[in-house]
């Protein structure tokens, strides 16, 4: 939905058990006064050089951005559209 006013925060998803680090996005919606989660969006499978670090949301399309890529998500769907080097 387009018309969602809504905001994201870089976030590391730490797994011990699998000793795996995630750079996401956790994206959340604002109405009403109420505050609700959205999804999360893995922008890569590793931190390691690559933590989104910026994210911006236009017209149900989230893109990410970190030091080496930028990366689009449709949010409705919750998949990953593109994804480009930089």
């Amino acid at each position: 939905n387009s018309d969602k006013t809504v905001f994201g925060i870089p976030v590391i998803i730490n797994n011990p058990a699998a000793g795996t680090q995630i750079s996401a996005y956790l994206l959340f919606d604002v109405s009403d006064g109420k505050i609700s989660p959205v999804g999360t969006y893995n922008h890569d499978t590793s931190v390691i050089g690559d933590a989104a670090v910026r994210g911006i949301f236009i017209n149900g399309t989230l893109y990410t951005v970190s030091g080496q890529k930028i990366s689009a998500f449709s949010v409705d769907d919750a998949k990953i559209i593109s994804s480009l080097e930089i």
